[in-house]
């Protein structure tokens, strides 16, 4: 099909018999080019109070990532990958606790552990009462496995850019 203009405000649908093509007035041409093609999704816009708490928690990245560094750097695996403390699991429970520490330490808000049943890996959710974020280190950054037999990713340094604020 082929739309064109047949007079100031008139367009014209060109189809294969010509007799079938209907006349548009400009109200109705957006319609039919926009016609088929995905609607653009609007982001939601955040009230000042959550953009508020999603920037504090931004800010926090770097003094998050220097705790869950010196979590990383402090956990060592033996040659049969186990640990002292942790086993043969991974450290992700806590990273979120380090993580926690950081957030409580500088923000007036509730924290809740993330995770459910089957799953192997610990996050936070981080409330002010108005907003909920999830904030998270994924595991491929510092450990490598699955279930409960994790390995230490050797010589990783943790950028505050590694750490997720997502909202929830």
């Amino acid at each position: 099909m082929k739309l064109s203009q047949m007079s100031e405000g008139h367009w014209r649908v060109a189809t294969k018999e010509p007799r079938h093509s209907p006349l548009l007035y400009p109200s109705d041409r957006e319609k039919f080019i926009n016609w088929g093609k995905p609607k653009k999704k609007r982001k939601k816009k955040l009230s000042e109070d959550a953009s508020d708490l999603y920037q504090q928690l931004l800010n926090l990245r770097p003094a998050m990532a220097q705790a869950v560094q010196e979590v990383y750097d402090a956990w060592s695996q033996d040659e049969e990958g186990l640990d002292e403390e942790f086993g043969g699991g991974g450290i992700c429970d806590r990273i979120a606790e380090s993580l926690g520490y950081v957030i409580a330490g500088s923000l007036d808000v509730e924290l809740d552990e993330y995770g459910h049943d089957g799953d192997d890996h610990a996050a936070l959710i981080v409330s002010d009462g108005h907003q909920r974020y999830y904030v998270d280190i994924p595991p491929h950054v510092y450990e490598s496995g699955g279930g409960l037999s994790w390995s230490k990713i050797p010589d990783v340094s943790i950028k505050p850019t590694d750490i997720i604020v997502a909202e929830i």
